[in-house]
């Protein structure tokens, strides 16, 4: 991941935050995004369609209560992404892939602890 993320300048995530009008990427998630395979890319997507159309004010979904900052999840076919809403933006800090519990415990702690 450290790889990807040396590799991503902030000229990569300009980019690739042009395609969204609600959505940006930390540099991380954009990292993350890249070790996604095909399919986990395509659902991903999918979810940020949904996401970027509805309203970072007054939005409502389900947020980490051990992270002293705030910091949302969501879902797609393959595994869960994280978000904040900073300036009227919903910006993408982490993706994760898979279901499994145990992954989700340590990439949450390890992210946002």
């Amino acid at each position: 991941v450290n790889k990807y993320e040396n590799l991503l300048s902030k000229d990569w995530v300009s980019i690739f935050n042009l395609v969204w009008e609600k959505v940006k990427f930390s540099p991380r998630a954009l990292a993350d995004f890249m070790e996604l395979n095909q399919k986990e890319k395509i659902q991903f997507i999918k979810a940020l369609k949904k996401l970027d159309k509805s309203d970072p004010k007054g939005h409502k979904a389900q947020s980490l209560t051990i992270s002293d900052q705030t910091v949302f999840k969501g879902r797609f076919a393959g595994g869960r992404f994280y978000y904040q809403i900073n300036n009227g933006m919903f910006e993408i800090v982490g993706i994760l892939q898979g279901e499994d519990e145990k992954s989700k415990d340590r990439f949450i702690r390890e992210r946002f602890n």
